[in-house]
This record gives C-alpha cells, sequence and structure tokens, in this order.
C-alpha cells in the first residue's frame, strides 16, 4: 500500500467536565502494512482534558471518545473504514481502554482505571482490515480520523414523567389516568400514557404502551412485547456529550460528493456560482449559522468545500464559530450524519435517563435536577471564539441554559455554561445527571417519540457509515426511511431507493430559543414538531447515541 500524504481531522476544540477539554488528534500515519492478511494500522495520539471515570461515587461513569475512520482511493469518494471488531488487534496506550465495536464501524477509547484530569495517549493503533473494504495492497490511499466526545450512561432503571408535585409537565408521561412519574426496569410497565395533546395517537393517550427496560416495547398495551429493538434507555449507552457543532457538520460535508452534499444544503449549488453562500441558511448573511462556501465553486461533479466563517472575509479563522451548536438542520440532514458517523437517534425515553439519570423525579424539573432556572440575559465575550465565555453571570448556583429569556447572541458555544460557571456545580453547567451539556436549552435534541406508530417501529439499529448516493442514511426502522411522511405507517426496512428522506416518527426535546417550559426534561410540547422537521429552522440541532459495547 502505497501512503500519501496522511490527512489529519481534528475534531476541534471540545469541552468535557466543567470546562473546555481541549480535545485533539495527532500525528496521525498508517503503519504496520500486513499484505497477507490485508490490514494495516492508523497510529496516532490522543488527548483530551477534564476526562474522568469513577466506580465508586455518582455518576459511576466514564467519559469516552467515539474513533472512526473515512479513507479515499486515488482521491475518490470518501468511505468508512471497516475496525477491526477484535480489542486485541487494537493497540490502547497505557491507562486506556479500547472497545471497539462489533460492527466494525468505530472504537470507544476511555480511561481503564478510575480517575479524572488530561489524558494524553501516545502511540494508539488501530487495526484497518483494508481488504474487507476491496483496497488494493498497493492502492494509493489516504486516511481521516475522527473522535466525537461522548458519555457512558449505565444500565439501570430511571424514571419518566414528572408528576405529581402537585401536577406534571406537559403530555408528560404517567401510567393510567393518574399523574404520577413512572420508573423503567426490567418489569412490563403497562399502560404508559399521555394527557390528550395535539400530536400523540390515541394509543398514547387512552389505551396506553408497556415498556420492559430491558426487553422492548409492547406497542398495543396487551402485555406481550412487540418491539424487541426499541431503546427504552435502561440498556447502557454512549451519548454525545456535546449538540453537533457547526465544525463538525462542515466537516462531514467536506467527505461527500456533490451529489450527496446537494442534499445536505440548503442554498442551490448545483453550478459554478453560488447566489446565498452561507449555505444552511440560503443567505448571504453571517446570523446563527456560519456554514459557508465560496461564491465561485468547480463545477459538478467535484465536491465543493465547506467552511466556518463568522465574519464573512472567506477566510478560514480562529473565531469563525467553528464551536457553535448547529441549527438548521432538518432530520434528514441529522439522520445522514448519524449514518455516516456509525451513529443513531436517541428515543425520547432515552433522553429523560440522560438528564435526570436514576433519581426520583421533580415536577418541573430541568435537565440538572430541579426547578431552579437563571432568567437574567448573559453577555458574552468573544462570540465565535473557542474562548467564548459568559461576562455577566448575576445568578449564581441556579440552572443555566439558553432561551428566550438569556440570549444575546444565539446559539452559543457547546459547553459554555460548563466552562464559564463560578462554582462548578451541574446546576451552573447546566449538565445532566451523567454530566451530559445543554439537554435543556441552546438547540433543541431530536428524538424518536413512542407517541405515534411511525415512532414506536424504530428499532435502536446504527449508521453503516455510509449515504446512498444523494446523501440520504439508509439505516432500517429510522424514522422517514423510504419517505416515510405517515405517523400512521410504520416505518420498515430500506427498500433500496428512497432513504431518511421524511420525518415521520421524529420529535424534539429539550426546547431551544423557546419559552422555558419547554426545557423541562418531561416536557413534551415540542413533540408535535414531527412536520416541521424536514424544514431547516434555527433552532433545530442534533445529538446522537450509540449502544454500549
Amino acid at each position: 500500500m502505497k501512503k500519501a500524504s496522511l490527512l489529519i481531522c481534528l475534531f476541534f476544540l471540545l469541552l468535557t467536565g466543567l470546562r473546555a477539554n481541549n480535545l485533539t488528534l495527532t500525528n496521525i500515519s498508517l503503519i504496520d502494512q500486513n499484505i497477507t492478511g490485508h490490514y494495516c494500522n492508523i497510529k496516532f495520539d490522543i488527548s483530551w482534558e477534564n476526562s474522568w471515570r469513577t466506580s465508586t461515587a455518582v455518576p459511576l461513569n466514564w467519559d469516552a471518545c467515539w474513533l472512526f475512520a473515512k479513507y479515499r482511493v486515488n482521491g475518490g469518494p470518501w468511505h468508512h473504514c471497516t475496525l477491526s471488531a477484535t480489542a486485541g488487534d487494537h493497540v490502547a496506550p497505557l491507562g486506556s481502554t479500547i472497545a471497539p465495536s462489533s460492527d466494525s464501524k468505530g472504537v470507544f477509547i476511555y480511561r481503564s482505571t478510575d480517575g479524572n484530569g488530561t489524558n494524553t495517549w501516545t502511540n494508539a493503533k488501530l487495526r484497518w482490515n483494508y481488504g474487507t473494504d476491496n483496497v488494493n495492497d498497493d492502492a494509493l490511499v489516504e486516511v481521516k480520523l475522527f473522535a466525537i466526545e461522548m458519555i457512558y450512561v449505565p444500565q439501570g432503571n430511571f424514571n419518566i414523567g414528572d408528576g405529581d408535585g402537585t401536577n406534571e409537565s406537559y403530555a408528560s408521561f404517567h401510567q393510567g389516568a393518574g399523574n404520577t412519574s413512572i420508573q423503567v426496569s426490567t418489569t412490563l410497565l403497562p399502560n404508559v400514557r399521555a394527557d390528550i395533546n395535539d400530536f400523540d395517537d390515541s394509543q398514547l393517550e387512552s389505551t396506553g404502551v408497556g415498556i420492559d427496560g430491558d426487553g422492548g416495547l409492547d406497542t398495543d398495551n396487551n402485555g406481550s412485547v412487540d418491539n424487541d429493538g426499541f431503546p427504552t434507555g435502561y440498556n447502557a449507552y454512549y451519548i454525545m456529550k456535546y449538540e453537533l457543532s457547526q465544525e463538525q457538520y462542515a466537516e462531514f460535508l467536506n467527505t461527500l460528493t456533490r451529489a450527496q452534499q446537494i442534499n445536505r444544503v440548503e442554498s442551490d449549488i448545483t453550478g459554478t456560482t453560488v447566489a446565498n453562500y452561507y449555505v444552511m441558511r440560503n443567505s448571504n448573511t453571517p446570523i446563527m449559522n456560519f456554514i459557508r462556501c465560496n461564491l465561485t465553486i468547480a463545477a459538478s461533479p467535484e465536491a465543493v468545500n465547506f467552511y466556518c466563517d463568522y465574519n464573512n472575509n472567506g477566510v478560514v479563522e480562529t473565531c469563525d464559530a467553528q464551536y457553535l451548536a448547529c441549527g438548521f438542520l432538518n432530520w434528514p440532514d441529522g439522520a445522514a450524519y448519524a449514518d455516516w458517523a456509525g451513529l443513531r437517534f436517541m428515543s425520547e425515553l432515552e433522553y429523560e435517563k440522560a438528564a435526570r439519570g436514576p433519581n426520583n423525579a421533580v415536577y418541573g424539573e430541568y435537565a440538572w435536577g430541579n426547578t431552579n432556572l437563571a432568567t437574567s440575559p448573559v453577555s458574552l465575550s468573544d462570540y465565535g471564539c473557542p474562548n467564548s465565555g459568559i461576562t455577566l453571570n448575576p445568578d449564581v448556583n441556579t440552572g443555566r441554559a439558553l432561551y428566550n429569556d438569556t440570549y444575546i447572541s444565539w446559539p452559543h458555544r457547546c459547553g459554555i455554561f460548563a466552562a464559564t460557571s463560578v462554582n462548578h456545580t451541574r446546576q451552573e453547567a447546566g449538565a445532566g445527571y451523567y454530566g451530559v451539556m445543554e439537554l435543556s436549552g441552546n438547540v433543541s435534541e431530536p428524538a424518536v417519540t413512542i407517541g405515534n406508530v411511525a415512532g414506536r417501529s424504530y428499532r435502536a439499529y446504527h449508521g453503516n457509515g455510509e449515504l446512498t448516493s444523494n446523501g440520504y442514511a439508509d439505516v432500517d426502522y429510522w424514522p422517514g426511511i423510504n419517505g416515510n411522511a405517515s405517523t400512521i405507517t410504520a416505518n420498515t426496512v430500506f427498500g433500496g431507493s428512497t432513504g431518511v428522506a421524511e420525518a415521520a416518527g421524529a420529535c424534539e426535546r429539550g426546547g431551544s430559543a423557546s419559552a422555558s417550559s419547554y426545557l423541562r426534561t418531561s416536557d413534551r410540547f415540542e413533540t408535535n414538531a414531527m412536520n416541521y422537521m424536514i424544514e431547516r429552522n434555527p433552532g433545530f440541532g442534533q445529538r446522537f447515541v450509540r449502544n454500549a459495547p
């Protein structure tokens, strides 16, 4: 295998713990080619700050990075690398564990023992079985390595709904006709309902459904699980610590073909000039989403280069909004990214567990576990920069979130409240039980509902790293697969033509720049947004999960 200049894709400055974590991938190379076995190693160094692992104190979990790689041959299209599913084939630096996925789409790397602080691991190796990808031994290849910070949510019981103390959040889950929150466990919980509203179907509102934590959904509430693949939240999973950033989405776009890119942006990029070069907003005005291309681009089929440009000067600079949460992403956009990265959508049950953990529910609580919510607007320094912070923080020891009472500029940098909190508490950081940031506010959280037939047909299948030729996800049973736009029609296996082009079964949780009540952990008002989730709305963000190996 002849090795071209290896491309290094740094997944920028992420944030972890309660401060910025400076995640970096460096010194990436292809080594140790084995022609007999048709494999080689992707060697790299990885570092991030404020990492942790704890087995003796809450939240009894750890942070990790999901690593996956893309390759191309002779400058052709990018494809997903098949990494070995055998842990012993990879080389984990001292103090780390590498846990590969069974589908060979990537690996998790995390601390092997309890501790906290900075991880600095050198000479890590991932075995790429390039023969499985039909790459010849003497091919001229380029490889990109990606890392996304995630948090482990352990297996266990948890509560959904937040009543009655006294009453419940809008359309909150409860059992029967009561208002009391309920626990998801390994015992089948029947008759889970929500009050009559404008978006759930009569099954959830009147008859109810059953939830078996480690078994799945009883979709018709007859006492027998009939969708054993639905992710109820009981089993362990990993969740992205932050909402998808604008740089992450731009890097995704830059691995697609021109035909795929056309459907993953809003502006018309079919010709050689782009009338509106801020491509997610279809505008030339840099507001809220700063992903752009040049005014003049190469003719199709050459791919377009995208980049973040906050100050509209056509030059990539440090403070060009790379770290802001990415809005203007519709459901098909998110599905495409999740499929490309080997991830999946979370269910609305998994959303509540990520926020609340194993704690009892509190009526009206936000993701940080109580009803204390800051109401003072925040002033920011260095908006668009990696060190952007809050310069006015009068609401000390109060839960922080970006919503319609507190924002001046929107969206914020991912994890901004954690990085600039005074006392570094969960409240001030706006963190969920396990350390997940911005589950309340900033941009919304896409999820799969149990409020209609389409949502209840979802199965926890991961993306395979590849999209259709025109840039759509093609994963079986995902909301909107085969262009399904009907909530009364179950999503099925991919039919080989239309991928996730609609959003039947999709919902939002966690609010965005909207009323404070929408930010509540158990509030389901925005689950009525399915019909709008094929539009690119500024408040629509993305965050994904993956089943734990």
